[in-house]
């Protein structure tokens, strides 16, 4: 089945009624976050902190010897009522913040979207276990992304 553009929501309500039935074990809070993540295959990191309630900070860096490289800072939080994930790339790509707002959240995850920006455009975090993070990036509609990247996070103790 070839899913298009309207057929999407579709696909998507699909994927949210049967990711749903996952149980109270998986449900995804903002607190998950919290602490520091590890993708070993990728050698890369990403730590988020509290700042206040519902609103978290963090950044994207990898580690290579004694070099620490920051490559993005992050930030969740409400703006107009909606929660909305933030990430500062100007060190990196020299376009300033950019933000996307939570498009849909379901029993195990987080799917935050901006169709405008050229690349990402779905940031898709999904819990899979107290200590394990998927974190899913690529082009919108994702399920028709190619080549999206895949960060399978394991929490740093």
């Amino acid at each position: 089945m070839r899913v298009t553009q309207k057929s999407f929501p579709i696909v998507v309500l699909a994927v949210l009624l049967l990711t749903g039935c996952a149980g109270e074990k998986n449900k995804f809070e903002l607190d998950d976050l919290k602490g520091c993540w590890y993708d070993a295959n990728k050698n890369v990191y990403e730590e988020w902190k509290e700042v206040g309630k519902k609103h978290l900070s963090g950044k994207g860096f990898e580690v290579k010897g004694s070099d620490t490289t920051v490559f993005e800072i992050l930030e969740l939080k409400e703006i107009n009522g909606t929660l909305t994930f933030l990430a500062d790339v100007e060190q990196v790509m020299g376009q300033g913040i950019i933000d996307f707002p939570l498009a849909n959240r379901t029993q195990n995850g987080l799917v935050f979207i901006n169709q405008e920006h050229d690349y990402p455009q779905v940031l898709f975090y999904e819990k899979i276990s107290a200590d394990s993070l998927k974190v899913t990036v690529g082009k919108f509609p994702l399920i028709e992304d190619k080549n999206p990247m895949v960060l399978n996070y394991v929490r740093k103790k």
